[in-house]
């Protein structure tokens, strides 16, 4: 009665509240359908993941007898909050039959980080792979890359690699 109080009656409030149910499911899928579609990334905009992924992370879970509590089921690599198949955006993998990475996303960079989620920042390798993707790593576009002028004169040619 508090819902839709000016509803005549239960069975009109149920099927305001059912039709509302079917419109924001709606929205839903049409926002998961919207993610799934791989998009290219604005030119310029280079897309690194950095993620934890060695800590026990709740995978499956479940609402027991209506008591209002979850309990977990099964847990996957993660940060202790994100899985590392949902930070990727894995559709595919082990579970699908498949060993690959299936992704919309077209990743330039994926860095796992064994640290769970609020120390992944403070963590070594996400800063030394932070500053190598900001400072050092050569664009594909850069024009000042010079080929390898080959070894120092003077050097026999046995002392290089695959010679």
């Amino acid at each position: 009665m508090r819902l839709l109080p000016d509803a005549p009656s239960r069975r009109e409030r149920r099927a305001v509240a059912l039709d509302h149910l079917r419109k924001c499911l709606g929205g839903a899928r049409a926002f998961h359908d919207a993610i799934d579609l791989p998009a290219d990334a604005p030119p310029g905009v280079n897309l690194q993941l950095f993620a934890g992924d060695r800590h026990p992370t709740p995978a499956v879970a479940a609402a027991r007898g209506g008591r209002g509590t979850v309990e977990v089921l099964a847990y996957g690599p993660g940060d202790r909050r994100v899985l590392r198949s949902s930070a990727i955006m894995d559709e595919g993998g082990p579970h699908a039959g498949s060993p690959r990475l299936h992704t919309p996303i077209r990743w330039d960079g994926v860095t796992f980080i064994p640290a769970d989620h609020m120390a992944l920042t403070r963590h070594p390798t996400f800063i030394n792979s932070t500053l190598f993707v900001l400072l050092e790593k050569p664009r594909p576009t850069c024009g000042y890359r010079r080929p390898w002028p080959g070894p120092p004169r003077g050097w026999p040619a046995t002392a290089m690699v695959g010679a």
